[in-house]
């Protein structure tokens, strides 16, 4: 199986706001685990429908921050 990438920007853009994101085409995405500082962060819809249909919901995704 390839390796799935999910390229993530950084947000500035935070509460409420955040649904002009959302128009635009962009969602808004928080990224938090055991030993990682939390990080708002946000990415393309069309990328992100197409990885989350091919990975499904067993496949790991690398997260990569740009």
């Amino acid at each position: 199986m390839e390796n799935l990438n999910l390229t993530v920007d950084k947000r500035d853009i935070t509460g409420k706001k955040v649904s002009t994101l959302r128009k635009n085409g962009i969602t808004p995405l928080h990224l938090y685990g055991n030993g990682i500082d939390p990080q708002s962060l946000q990415c393309d819809t069309v990328q992100l429908s197409k990885i989350i249909s091919t990975a499904g919901t067993n496949i790991p995704v690398n997260i990569v921050v740009s």
